[in-house]
């Protein structure tokens, strides 16, 4: 969807190459080449387009990938609450202009290392898809593939079950709802076994206690994986979501929420964290329930597309309320069955990050030797 009127000249043409100009993406770069459509640039952005008997765009792309433009950008950019460059700033940056053959070679090189670095994210996502699908098939469950809908209808029952936040746009999240709740292991709602966003014991916490801190940066999409800092208690101890060792963080805002953003905090250096204010915490209430099974369920694809039929919010800062982690149709198999899926999940996930972690590390020396080659010329 674009902005309801616009002229020829916002119309993108292959080989134009946007950049954005403010704000947190400040200096990412985006190469057009036909394939997504007829396009138009969004205002945050600044279109550049090339003498392509003197450059090739795709070239001037993958300069925009090398340490050399990331240092230029970290230096040229106004450090101020909205960090920006402008259009004659952005001109102003001076590149190697090697031969149109050299150039040309360069970027097959690069493409070819992107292909391949794709292909083993793709591999990755695999081991993942599979192994949650496993999950629920042996359960007995198969969820349908989504469909976007222009209307739908929501049942009486529903409102008064969810509230006034479910979206009567979104089938999906009711047919994902139904097939939970016909499961022979439906054991009702979420929140009769977990605790949904509680508080934490603050007593014994003083301004230079050591917490950890987890930004939602920090948390990597679908894998379990996050990185933890610390930090002293005083300098966290507003404004930022508080958990403890063992709970569940779920990401509420869009796209981390689709995205899988989610981790448990067992490996926690600290007894107590704290977070984004875009995280949902859930914390066991009932040894009925295993938490990586748990997490196993909410980031599965199928039920993070239903989460978005309770979205609310405006389009970008769109969040999932508690109200659908509290409503949320929790299957219970005996533990032993919750544990041997659940297993099964992250052994999945941990061949899944070996594999993402080989890929970016030769996605990084296919970087470094573009570098290298364009300075070594």
């Amino acid at each position: 969807m674009t902005a309801a009127s616009y002229s020829d000249k916002h119309i993108l043409q292959a080989g134009d190459i946007l950049f954005a100009r403010s704000g947190a993406t400040v200096g990412k770069t985006y190469y057009y080449d036909g394939s997504i459509g007829t396009s138009v640039f969004a205002g945050y952005c600044i279109r550049f387009r090339f003498d392509k008997k003197k450059v090739l765009p795709k070239f001037v792309y993958w300069y925009t990938k090398t340490e050399t433009y990331k240092s230029w950008v970290q230096g040229i950019q106004r450090p101020s609450g909205q960090p920006n460059i402008n259009k004659e700033e952005y001109k102003s940056f001076e590149i190697i202009l090697p031969s149109i053959e050299v150039q040309q070679s360069l970027s097959t090189k690069m493409d070819e290392a992107l292909n391949n670095y794709k292909e083993e994210h793709d591999s990755a996502d695999e081991y993942i898809i599979n192994a949650t699908r496993e999950l629920f098939s042996n359960l007995g469950i198969n969820f349908p593939d989504y469909k976007p809908s222009l209307y739908n209808f929501v049942q009486l029952k529903d409102i008064k079950e969810f509230g006034l936040y479910c979206n009567s746009h979104s089938a999906y999240l009711n047919h994902v709802f139904q097939a939970l709740k016909d499961n022979k292991h439906f054991a009702g709602c979420l929140e009769d076994y977990v605790a949904i966003n509680p508080n934490i014991e603050r007593k014994k916490l003083q301004d230079d206690t050591e917490v950890s801190f987890v930004p939602m940066s920090a948390v990597e999409e679908k894998t379990n994986g996050v990185e933890y800092t610390t930090m002293q208690y005083e300098n966290v101890k507003t404004g930022f979501t508080p958990f403890q060792k063992g709970d569940l963080l779920w990401a509420k805002i869009t796209p981390c929420m689709q995205n899988g953003k989610a981790f448990l905090s067992d490996d926690m250096p600290t007894q107590v964290g704290f977070g984004s204010t875009e995280f949902h915490v859930l914390r066991p209430q009932s040894d009925r329930i295993y938490m990586p099974f748990l997490w196993a369920l909410l980031t599965d694809e199928h039920i993070l597309e239903a989460a978005q039929g309770m979205f609310s919010g405006s389009a970008g800062q769109q969040r999932v309320p508690d109200t659908f982690l509290k409503k949320f149709p929790i299957i219970l198999p005996p533990l032993k069955i919750q544990k041997a899926l659940a297993d099964k999940v992250f052994v999945a996930l941990r061949k899944a990050t070996a594999l993402r972690q080989d890929a970016e590390q030769e996605w990084l020396g296919a970087k470094q030797k573009f570098e290298k080659e364009l300075l070594g010329g």
